[in-house]
């Protein structure tokens, strides 16, 4: 049936664990005419400066020779740039690519070149990103340049320790034109999914296809980004009722408490939701690996995850996302974002399995059902490859996205015929409204903006 959204969803917050650039969250760039067969570096539309991101942390110029943080197995700052006219052929790596930078006293650094991909949504670009040479420091400005099979490209601009006192633009330089704006803001009262109510009706089929075909009954719940219910459906025989587990004594706290496992399903969907951005893609997998007491889970004496302890945040006590998730962000395994056409659009959610917990062991590489149906259920709205978890190293640790690499694909049940009760709603309209706040324009909650200024010094 067609019901209008329950309003204890209502609200969202919008939470970035993001280390991992898009380009298309960023950048609108206008496509530039090919020349001849040479790649070419994007700069802005008025100089030949880069238009250029560290690639972990997006931040812009100047970059430091070494990030104040080690990300990955060394400190060393790596920048991305964008380019046109340059497409791996088959069988081809990051490695077919060449570069290089060439400071004010025309040295040139060779440069390492990590990773070459297409970007999702702008198929026409390809994002580079490219490892600074371990003897550059304070040099200002560089001319940077790429090769791909002995073709170079154009040179553009970066400042490496600070902006200024480069070399002058190679002669007949011009600029090759990107218009460094924000995609326009979605329309007042828009909803925040692309999803419509037969993609969430097709989700849940193929959800409920693959618990038929594993022999499982369980809760699922479709989510939009914003975390608002767009779709529920409990199998005839699903366990009402799930037990939060963790590391804590009975009695104290969460621990041993019996809740709806619909409650745990809505909390991994809108984990994955909220976590999920057009530049990440994290699962409840992600979320239970980086919040536990040790990073790595499992290894004594380390320090707490990165977000460590944020399971305890978006509870129905707080007062920022209303109404909160039921249970809090999730970090039990069974949550997955759902995109489509490569654009963030809401989230999964399966409980069935009667413990709401989270992955003490990461390394027994588990498949448990309730990933494994999220994972077929998914089939179509699959997060893009290059934004997944799984390609982010946090302190040279590489983040888990799911276990699960062929989930099951079975012929899908028609939503009509599923054995069970559901309900499809009505998308509401986003808590976010458009703005345009310093000359930025962008979205607002009109709960926490304009802002009020306190009162205390």
């Amino acid at each position: 049936m067609l019901v209008s959204a329950n309003p204890r969803f209502r609200s969202a917050i919008l939470i970035s664990v993001g280390v991992l650039l898009v380009f298309a969250a960023f950048f609108k760039f206008q496509k530039a005419a090919a020349q001849g067969g040479s790649p070419i570096l994007i700069s802005r539309d008025d100089s030949t400066r880069a238009v250029a991101l560290d690639s972990i942390t997006h931040q812009r110029e100047p970059f430091p020779a070494v990030s104040p943080v080690k990300f990955g197995p060394d400190a060393t700052t790596r920048i991305m740039l964008f380019a046109m006219n340059l497409h791996l052929q088959t069988g081809e790596s990051a490695s077919d690519v060449t570069a290089d930078a060439e400071d004010s006293d025309h040295r040139l650094y060779p440069l390492t070149v990590e990773f070459v991909g297409s970007v999702p949504g702008q198929l026409w670009a390809t994002s580079i990103v490219l490892r600074l040479n371990n003897e550059m420091a304070d040099l200002g400005d560089v001319l940077v340049r790429i090769k791909y099979h002995d073709v170079a490209s154009n040179r553009v601009r970066i400042g490496v320790g600070h902006v200024g006192d480069g070399p002058m633009d190679d002669e007949g330089a011009v600029p090759t034109p990107g218009a460094e704006t924000l995609p326009p803001p979605p329309a007042p009262g828009a909803s925040a999914t692309s999803l419509t109510s037969d993609d969430v009706r097709t989700i849940i089929a193929q959800a409920v296809s693959a618990a038929v075909q594993l022999g499982h009954k369980v809760s699922i719940i479709v989510t939009d980004r914003e975390a608002n219910v767009l779709g529920s459906f409990t199998m005839t025989g699903a366990p009402a009722t799930t037990t939060i587990r963790s590391v804590g004594a009975s009695g104290q706290g969460l621990e041993s408490l019996v809740v709806p496992a619909s409650l745990a399903a809505t909390s991994k969907a809108g984990t994955s939701a909220l976590f999920s951005t057009g530049g990440n893609a994290f699962t409840t997998r992600t979320a239970g690996f980086i919040i536990q007491e040790h990073f790595p889970t499992g290894i004594s004496f380390r320090p707490g995850g990165p977000l460590y302890g944020v399971q305890f945040s978006s509870l129905p006590c707080g007062d920022i996302k209303r109404p909160a998730l039921p249970l809090g962000l999730s970090g039990d395994p069974g949550g997955l974002p759902i995109y489509k056409n490569g654009e963030l659009a809401g989230g999964i959610g399966i409980e069935g399995d009667g413990v709401y917990t989270v992955d003490r062991d990461p390394t027994d590489f588990d498949q448990p059902f309730e990933e494994l149906i999220a994972a077929s259920g998914v089939r179509g709205f699959e997060a893009p490859a290059l934004i997944r978890g799984d390609n982010i190293l946090v302190d040279g640790i590489r983040l888990p996205y799911s276990n699960v690499t062929t989930p099951p694909a079975p012929a899908t049940i028609p939503f009509a015929d599923l054995a069970g009760t559901g309900s499809i709603f009505i998308p509401p309209a986003s808590a976010f409204i458009p703005a345009i706040v310093g000359g930025v324009s962008g979205e607002v909650d009109t709960r926490f903006f304009p802002f009020i200024a306190g009162t205390a010094p």
